[in-house]
């Protein structure tokens, strides 16, 4: 099995990507209202009232899986900060958003 990722695939040549070389293509996008939540009762069991909150707090923005969980981690023995520090990570997601379109 091997696993092939990019960002950007319509750069790809279509030879890589043809049928047979790549059976089954994901698309792993930004976290989901669901996921975030869901990450946060990972972190934080119980927490529902606060899971509410965090989700709140990202409504409408674009955040990867892997930048919540650094995140959590950063604040993993604390749920009062994950809720009042939620613009480090909506920084690092707007930062990465507009590195990427400088790219394209």
């Amino acid at each position: 099995i091997v696993f092939m990722t990019t960002n950007h695939l319509s750069l790809l040549d279509p030879a890589l990507i043809r049928p047979g070389r790549v059976d089954r293509q994901v698309c792993i996008d930004c976290a989901t209202p669901h996921q975030q939540r869901q990450m946060f009762l990972r972190f934080f069991p119980g927490q529902h009232a606060m899971a509410d909150a965090f989700m709140q707090k990202f409504e409408g923005s674009k955040v990867s899986m892997a930048q919540l969980q650094g995140y959590f981690l950063l604040h993993k023995d604390d749920a009062g900060a994950v809720l009042a520090n939620t613009s480090t990570v909506l920084g690092w997601s707007h930062a990465q958003h507009a590195a990427h379109s400088q790219q394209l």
